[in-house]
């Protein structure tokens, strides 16, 4: 027994004259002199492997430009293709807008929505932007154009006609650097066109059209007003960067939905070299509403 305590003595002591050894001065089995050549190597070590990466990082930055993206077109993630965004969407979790006509509470978050969109990039635009003519594309030109949307919020109001039962929807596409859409000839409209689109289609714009996904729903959602046109003006592309940039916006005045009702809608956006993809959210969007 007294051979056991001594033998965990002696562990005891052999331990802690590993920690610290007043004999020979050693700390942790090693000398002064060997943890300064140790600290000296790591500190020259890690030096250099700053150096190495801050030396590939400056390389990267000389590849990259601050008015130009490395990858567009074909080569970029989105293979140039255009998604379709709406306001308000304040739950990213669900694309269905609902709300009570007489609960103000209800429509609040929605309002709010649109107006911190509108407040973040339109409102209080740059004085720099100028008036361009409608429907000419403007592929050389370093100016962005003003997007007015006085005419289209005076007639959605303040609360964006959710007070009303005739809600406001904004829909906009999203940027893609140097993209130009490509409009369709007379002759070769989509068999997927809308007839009520085919009969006026021209090629000043990026034609919008917003339906129900089913016979119900377009029965239920009544004629859709677009504001201030059906579309994207042709004026705002191709978008380059430009200083001060706006992008289009366009409004949908669901003036005629009927209550207490869920309907589908799928909106797309219409040009050559635009698809059509829910799923990515591609050309095309998708929501649900219900005003009770």
């Amino acid at each position: 027994m007294a051979e056991n305590k001594l033998t965990v003595k002696q562990k005891f002591t052999n331990f802690c004259t590993f920690l610290y050894n007043s004999e020979t001065g050693e700390v942790l089995g090693r000398s002064g002199r060997n943890w300064g050549e140790i600290t000296i190597f790591y500190i020259i070590y890690y030096i250099c492997l700053a150096g190495f990466f801050a030396a590939c990082y400056a390389v990267f930055i000389t590849t990259l430009d601050e008015h130009f993206p490395r990858l567009i077109h074909e080569d970029s993630l989105i293979r140039g293709n255009p998604g379709m965004g709406f306001r308000p969407m304040p739950d990213l979790a669900t694309t269905l807008i609902r709300y009570e006509m007489a609960d103000e509470k209800s429509y609040k978050p929605y309002v709010d929505h649109i107006n911190e969109y509108l407040d973040k990039n339109h409102r209080n635009a740059s004085s720099d932007l100028v008036d361009c003519p409608d429907g000419v594309p403007r592929p050389e030109e370093t100016t962005a154009c003003t997007v007015d949307l006085n005419t289209t919020l005076a007639r959605c109001g303040d609360d964006f006609g959710f007070k009303d039962g005739k809600p406001c929807i904004l829909l906009k596409l999203n940027k893609v650097f140097d993209w130009f859409p490509e409009p369709f000839e007379a002759d070769s409209l989509p068999d997927n066109m809308p007839q009520s689109l085919k009969d006026r289609y021209d090629q000043t714009r990026v034609w919008v059209t917003c339906e129900g996904e089913n016979p119900g729903d377009n029965e239920n959602l009544g004629e859709i007003e677009y504001l201030p046109q059906q579309g994207f003006d042709m004026k705002y592309y191709p978008y380059k960067n430009q200083k001060d940039y706006l992008s289009p916006l366009l409004f949908l005045r669901l003036a005629n939905i009927n209550p207490n009702v869920g309907m589908l809608i799928e909106c797309k956006a219409w040009a050559r070299n635009i698809w059509h993809d829910r799923t990515d959210r591609q050309g095309s969007i998708h929501f649900e509403i219900i005003v009770d």
